[in-house]
């Protein structure tokens, strides 16, 4: 299980999917409602979730799972992590009661930043802006278009404020990205991309199984990889060798 305590309180809810094929980013929503409110309704006989949801204060509870799909971008769901902020948009209808709530508050920007530097060191998510499904990074509702099911969400305002959260993040890991180095005893859906990429290499002997789990096997494909792009040879998956099999962000 992937609860991040250190950030997030778990609330928990039995509305989400199954595995998430990959960690492309984190989805930026906003969520029309209190914090407390959207646990509950998160929480109720509905299929609707997300895998965190911060408040105006920056607290923060986590819904899903971050191994398991979350309902809340449809044809995205598969492979991205979401965050619902509370707030209200200017087409909603307590908005005029809440001037400003278009908007993330600061407390919100640090908390989304913690999660996607998170993201980053668990799941090698890059820390820049996404802007399509098909980027990596920090992303919003309304980018996936029709088959994501919103093209208002989060709004122009919280859109303004992503190269925000994007720098403090960077802050948080140090101020540049590290590429996730990859060896004997790791897994997950990186292992995944990085098996499939080995076995695209020409002449390097039989295909390693496509699992996810980073055995001896991998290990053996990753030394003639290696040795087929003339870098040292050691069956640790680092910067060089993700380069050379094209799997940079």
């Amino acid at each position: 299980m992937s609860r991040w305590k250190d950030l997030a309180a778990w609330k928990g809810t039995s509305h989400h999917g199954g595995v998430l094929g990959e960690h492309r980013g984190l989805v930026v929503h906003i969520a029309e409602g209190y914090y407390e409110g959207t646990i509950a309704w998160q929480q109720c006989d509905n299929a609707v979730s997300s895998h965190f949801i911060v408040d105006r204060d920056g607290t923060c509870a986590q819904m899903v799972d971050t191994d398991q799909q979350a309902w809340t971008q449809r044809v995205g769901n598969h492979a991205w992590l979401s965050v619902e902020c509370a707030g209200f948009s200017t087409r909603s209808q307590y908005h005029p009661a809440h001037p400003g709530w278009e908007r993330l508050t600061d407390l919100q920007i640090r908390k989304i930043a913690h999660l996607l530097a998170k993201a980053h060191a668990d799941y090698g998510v890059p820390v820049q802006i996404a802007t399509s499904p098909a980027g990596r990074g920090l992303g919003h509702h309304s980018m996936g278009g029709p088959s994501w099911g919103h093209l208002d969400c989060p709004g122009d305002p919280i859109i303004a404020q992503k190269p925000a959260i994007v720098a403090r993040a960077l802050q948080i890991i140090g101020g540049r990205p590290q590429v996730r180095k990859f060896h004997l005893g790791d897994h997950g859906p990186l292992v995944r991309t990085l098996q499939a990429k080995c076995n695209e290499v020409p002449g390097t002997g039989h295909d390693v199984t496509v699992d996810g789990v980073f055995g001896p096997q991998t290990d053996e494909k990753v030394r003639r990889v290696q040795r087929h792009f003339r870098i040292a040879v050691d069956g640790v998956a680092g910067p060089q060798t993700q380069a050379k099999l094209g799997m940079s962000a």
